[in-house]
């Protein structure tokens, strides 16, 4: 039985060369993250260059982030 890989990660529009999305987030940070919302429960963004940053938006996955996995995450 073969598992199927799973979908990449949806990319938030708007990131600019070398900096990412640091324009957008430092000019309404709320929105901008409100926003991200529209791509799924989790979504890259770019803060450094050619460094991903993912967003976790799903309320269940954050739940198990931090109660269930965190004494594994650095």
């Amino acid at each position: 039985m073969t598992t199927a890989a799973p979908p990449p990660l949806p990319t938030a529009a708007g990131s600019l060369p070398l900096l990412g999305h640091a324009i957008p987030l430092l000019r309404d940070n709320l929105a901008f993250i409100a926003s991200l919302r529209a791509y799924g429960p989790l979504v890259r963004i770019y803060l450094q260059p050619k460094k991903p940053t993912i967003v976790v938006n799903d309320p269940v996955l954050i739940r198990r982030m931090l109660v269930e996995l965190s004494p594994g995450l650095d």
